[in-house]
């Protein structure tokens, strides 16, 4: 355990590694910090539920960090293999002391660095990969498109890939927490406001503004079929249940209540839909 808070410590002083980390927000107790994410869990399954798939098989989660959501996903006890990949070494080191603690085998977790480009398992080895908050740290398009295609090598003929990634075409720059113009930002810009709020601009040359229209393209090009799961499933839910808002979509329940009083929000989401004006990217993907 010992060894676990060690890691943890040596984790927060860290500077940046081409991904997002802010440990004032983060909680001291470091034990807290795994198998914490079934709220994530439980989404993933609510989103497949309502596209009607299951999930279950072999699952990675690509960018698994120190593996919140990688144990959250052995804990479920639906997969059949499990594994995660991060190109954080402190933090794969705490996933790996997390598993040595708890007695866990290689055979039903495995967790070791790598990089999305090249990763080390055979083709159409996985039923489901989780790309969660990684799209958006790999700088330009032609590398996202890269990576994409190193999924799409280990994902089944009949899988799955689940993709979460800000959206740049909203204004908010997510991990600095600044505001940004809609549609015609540049990293120029952006670090230019960056250092208006006394924010890093030097964490913005890593960022790749990912939008609808680059991933889309990019399916395309990979021939890969995908669903946009924000817009048919997570917008309408957001109106729907507008009174138990909270982080980012606080500000607004009280409009969205007021929608949904005049049966307006139907509309609301087309034009959601219209203007892709919302906050975060999300995709299930498949082969054709």
């Amino acid at each position: 355990m010992q060894q676990l808070n060690n890691l943890y410590e040596k984790w927060l002083q860290e500077s940046n590694k081409g991904h997002y980390k802010d440990g004032s927000n983060i909680e001291k107790d470091v034990l807290s910090l795994f198998a914490n994410q079934n709220y994530i869990l439980s989404e993933l399954d609510k989103v497949f539920n309502f596209y009607d798939i299951e999930l279950k098989g072999n699952i990675l989660d690509v960018g698994c960090s120190m593996g919140g959501l990688l144990y959250s996903l052995y804990y479920s006890t639906k997969f059949d293999f499990i594994a995660g990949i991060d190109i954080d070494n402190t933090a794969v080191e705490m996933a790996k002391e997390y598993k040595t603690i708890n007695n866990i085998s290689n055979d039903d977790v495995f967790v070791d660095i790598g990089s999305i480009f090249e990763l080390p398992f055979p083709d159409k080895k996985f039923d489901f990969i989780i790309m969660k908050d990684v799209g958006e740290h790999l700088e330009n398009k032609e590398n996202l498109e890269l990576a994409m295609r190193e999924l799409k090598r280990i994902l089944k003929d009949d899988g799955y890939i689940f993709i979460e990634t800000p959206n740049y075409i909203f204004p908010l720059e997510v991990h600095l927490k600044i505001p940004m113009l809609p549609f015609v930002s540049t990293k120029k810009f952006v670090k230019y406001i960056a250092k208006l709020f006394r924010k890093d601009p030097n964490f913005v040359n890593h960022l790749n503004f990912t939008t609808p229209k680059m991933f889309e393209k990019i399916f395309q090009n990979l021939q890969l079929n995908f669903k946009n799961a924000y817009e048919d499933y997570k917008i309408p839910m957001i109106i729907k249940n507008s009174e138990n808002l909270s982080g980012r979509f606080q500000f607004i329940g009280g409009f969205l209540k007021l929608l949904n009083r005049f049966n307006l929000n139907q509309p609301m989401i087309k034009v959601f839909k219209f203007t892709k004006m919302y906050p975060s990217l999300w995709y299930v993907v498949g082969k054709k």
